[in-house]
């Protein structure tokens, strides 16, 4: 961990929270400060509401060998699904 940048962003953080807080105490009034923060908040909004919009979809890769991804599924059930089913054997005949 990089101790000296941690210490100039936070040294920066309380500096700027205390002139913040100076400035918006003495020159705003209550309904100054919600406003901007309402105007923040939609435009934070607006930005995740369009953002999926406006970037460009990820390219899915194609598989280039001709390996099955999944294996094939036997065309006659096996044993234990037709004992769940309550087949016998008779009636696999038609399959």
């Amino acid at each position: 961990m990089d101790w000296a940048l941690l210490a100039a962003v936070g040294v920066a953080a309380v500096v700027g929270g205390y002139l913040g807080a100076r400035l918006m105490n003495r020159r705003l009034n209550a309904g100054h400060v919600k406003k901007l923060i309402a105007v923040l908040l939609l435009l934070l909004a607006g930005k995740l509401l369009t953002a999926p919009l406006l970037s460009p979809s990820p390219e899915i890769p194609q598989r280039t060998d001709s390996c099955p991804t999944t294996t094939p599924r036997p065309s006659i059930p096996g044993p234990a699904f037709r004992w769940a089913v309550g087949l016998n054997p008779g009636h696999l005949q038609g399959l």
